[in-house]
């Protein structure tokens, strides 16, 4: 008896190793399948009760995927003028504000005590030269072709990505309209003496999930009003637009971060100069990160799904460096369901002979 368990957990065991060095090896192909899954997932609920009003499935799945789509393609698309904006305003305001430096530089006590060999003069020399460079070589309303171009010599990066794109809402839709008899045939896939384990198991990762989604929702909502009233108080004439894509973009770790960031510190300066009201956009920016990565992220979400805030971190950095990008947008998710799993074999042990023997 104890020969045939033993080849029996040696055959799952195989099972297992199998089953996820297949999922590596096709790990490129299967990321829109896995977005489009974890899509239709969030927005099953909603079509649901859309069902429950008279609409027929499908109908209600293109309609929520349809809608998706217009606030996907308004949040990814809104940084974009007002970036190209602060660029073109950076270029008319560059030579000045390199002269303003200057002036700054070559009036600084502290460079006069710290570096009394360097004379005013010399300083002059050196930002004329720098400034005539900037003017000449820099131009700013050429950086999006310089991009493009970039991007052109890595065409078929470019052109998964796109396949991405056109496929995640087509897959999505599909399994938000046959998502019950979907569900019902992987029931039916499940043994008998598995079930109620097995469903007990899902509705766990469910709830954890659910948990996970409403606390990046009051993360985001939290982060989107920090920073646009703390931009606020400093002055700053985008400050509602770019604090509220800040929080927006909180979704995807430090990509979110690193966009406000860049916009914030960019409308900071090309408003105020290096002045005050600069450094206290960079102080907010650099309070926000402490408060998103220690105070909020651990309780908002990591609290949530069962994490720590040493275990959040320590996903974060483990599947960004797995699977770069993507692994750090299904870290936490996938995190919450390797907690549950974990909760459900630390029980079976428990209960088990082998830890129970004397």
């Amino acid at each position: 008896m104890k020969w045939t368990q033993i080849v029996k957990a040696a055959l799952v065991l195989g099972v297992i190793v199998a089953f996820f060095w297949f999922v590596w090896t096709i790990k490129s192909i299967l990321i829109p399948f896995g977005f489009a899954a974890l899509l239709a997932y969030l927005l099953n609920p909603i079509v649901k009760k859309l069902s429950l009003h008279g609409l027929s499935r499908p109908i209600a799945s293109s309609l929520i995927v349809l809608a998706f789509l217009i606030v996907f393609l308004f949040v990814a698309f809104i940084p974009w003028p007002i970036l190209s904006q602060q660029l073109t305003v950076l270029q008319t305001r560059l030579p000045l504000m390199l002269s303003n430096l200057q002036n700054m530089l070559t009036h600084s006590a502290l460079i006069e005590q710290f570096f009394p060999m360097i004379a005013a003069g010399e300083i002059a020399q050196w930002f004329t030269h720098i400034r005539d460079v900037v003017i000449e070589n820099v131009n700013f309303s050429n950086i999006s072709q310089q991009v493009f171009g970039v991007l052109m010599k890595g065409s078929s990066v470019i052109l998964n990505v796109l396949t991405w794109v056109a496929l995640m809402p087509i897959i999505t839709y599909y399994l938000l309209a046959n998502w019950p008899s979907t569900v019902k045939m992987l029931r039916r896939l499940v043994p008998v003496g598995w079930r109620l384990d097995v469903f007990q198991l899902g509705d766990e990762m469910d709830a954890v999930l659910s948990q996970y989604v409403r606390g990046q929702f009051l993360l985001i909502i939290s982060l989107a009003l920090y920073y646009a009233i703390g931009l606020s108080f400093t002055g700053l004439d985008v400050a509602v637009s770019v604090g509220i894509l800040t929080g927006c973009f909180v979704i995807v770790p430090f990509v979110g971060f690193s966009l406000g960031l860049i916009l914030g510190a960019l409308s900071a300066l090309l408003q105020f100069g290096f002045s005050m009201p600069f450094f206290a956009v960079l102080a907010i920016y650099a309070v926000g990160q402490v408060l998103e990565s220690y105070v909020l992220t651990p309780r908002l979400v990591g609290e949530r799904i069962g994490l720590s805030p040493v275990a959040v971190i320590f996903a974060l950095m483990v599947f960004g460096a797995l699977f770069g990008f993507v692994g750090v947008v299904f870290a936490l998710p996938a995190s919450a369901i390797a907690v549950v799993v974990m909760r459900h074999m630390r029980g079976r042990y428990f209960d088990s002979p082998f830890y129970k023997a004397q």
